[in-house]
C-alpha cells in the first residue's frame, strides 16, 4: 500500500513568502514596490531575479495594473521586459512571442548589458521556434553576462535537444561546459537530470524505464547528485526545480534512496515540469515520495 504524501505544491508564491508578497504587492495597488523589489533581486542573482519575473508574468490579474503603470511611466525598464515576458506567458504561441521580441529588440538597444533582457529573448526565440542556432547566439551573449543564469542553461539545453533541430551530441557537450567548474550546491548539476529526463521522454515513448536503468546513466545521476546535495543550493528558487528533476528522475532509474533523499528535502514542494513528465509513473512515484515524507517525519 502506498504511502500518501502531502498534496504537491506547485505554486512559487506558495513554496516561497518572499514571492507571494511579491506579486500580491503586483497585483494590490503596489506595483511600483515590486518593480523595486524585481530590480533588488536582480542586484544578487540573475537568475533568481527572472524566476521573481515569472512568478509575476504569471498571473491574470497583473495585466491592468501593468497596463497603467505603463501609461503613467512608458520609460520604466523593468515594467517593459515584464509586460515582454507577461505577453510571451499569456499567449504561449509564437505570433505572442514575435510581438514581444519587437519590444525588446529596443530594450536591447538601448542597454546590450541587460542581462534579464537577453533572457527573455532566448524564452521568445524558444517560443517562436527560432532554432538552435538563435538562441545559442542569444545564450552566449546573455553568458557574457551573466556566466551562472541556471535557467538560461536549462533554456538551452531544451533547445539542442534533436526535435527543434539540435542533436544529443550538442546537448551533451553543454551539460559539460556547465557543469566542468560548477561547485558543490550549485543549479548547474540540475542539468544531469534534466539531461536524461528529456531523453528519456524523447526515447522512450511508451514509458519504459530501460535508457534511466543503464549502469552508465545511473553513476551519472549518482554523481551529479552526490554533488548537488553536498552542500546547501546556491539558490533557493532553483533547488525546487533541481530537487524535482533528481528525485523523479532517481525513481524512474530504480534508485530508490537516493530519491527519497530528494523528497525529504522538498517536502510538499515540487516543480511541476518533471513531475508531469513522469505522469504514468505517478502511482509508483507517490509511493516513493510518501515513504521520503513519512521518513523525514520521524528523524
Amino acid at each position: 500500500m502506498s504511502l500518501p504524501g502531502p498534496v504537491p505544491v506547485f505554486d512559487p508564491g506558495e513554496i516561497f513568502p518572499d514571492l507571494e508578497e511579491l506579486r500580491t504587492r503586483a497585483t494590490d495597488g503596489d506595483l511600483p514596490g515590486a518593480l523595486e523589489r524585481l530590480v533588488a533581486v536582480g542586484r544578487g542573482s540573475a537568475s533568481d531575479q527572472v524566476m521573481a519575473f515569472d512568478v509575476l508574468a504569471e498571473s491574470e490579474a497583473l495585466d491592468g495594473p501593468l497596463a497603467a503603470h505603463l501609461a503613467a511611466h512608458p520609460d520604466d525598464r523593468t515594467a517593459r521586459l515584464l509586460a515582454c515576458l507577461r505577453r510571451v506567458r499569456a499567449g504561449s504561441d509564437r505570433a505572442s512571442a514575435l510581438a514581444a521580441e519587437q519590444d525588446l529588440i529596443r530594450l536591447v538597444a538601448e542597454d546590450r548589458s541587460d542581462a534579464t533582457a537577453w533572457f527573455v529573448r532566448l524564452v521568445t526565440a524558444a517560443a517562436a521556434g527560432l532554432g538552435p542556432s538563435e538562441t545559442r547566439r542569444r545564450y552566449e551573449r546573455l553568458r557574457e553576462l551573466a556566466p551562472e543564469h541556471s535557467v538560461a542553461q536549462r533554456l538551452m539545453l531544451r533547445a539542442l535537444v534533436p526535435a527543434p533541430g539540435g542533436a544529443w551530441d550538442e546537448v551533451l557537450a553543454h551539460v559539460r561546459s556547465a557543469t566542468a567548474g560548477a561547485p558543490d550546491g550549485s543549479p548547474d548539476w540540475g542539468l544531469v537530470p534534466l539531461l536524461h529526463l528529456t531523453r528519456w521522454h524523447v526515447e522512450s515513448p511508451t514509458g519504459e524505464t530501460d535508457y534511466l536503468r543503464q549502469p552508465e546513466v545511473r553513476t551519472k545521476l549518482e554523481e551529479a547528485s552526490e554533488r548537488f546535495t553536498a552542500a546547501p543550493c546556491t539558490s533557493p528558487y532553483a533547488a525546487v526545480e533541481v530537487h524535482t528533476d533528481f528525485a523523479v528522475v532517481t525513481a524512474l532509474a530504480g534508485q530508490r534512496g537516493r530519491s527519497m533523499k530528494h523528497f525529504r528535502a522538498l517536502g510538499p514542494a515540487l516543480a511541476p515540469g518533471a513531475w508531469e513528465l513522469a505522469a504514468a509513473h505517478r502511482e509508483d512515484l507517490e509511493t516513493v515520495r510518501g515513504a521520503a515524507v513519512a521518513e523525514g517525519r520521524r528523524r
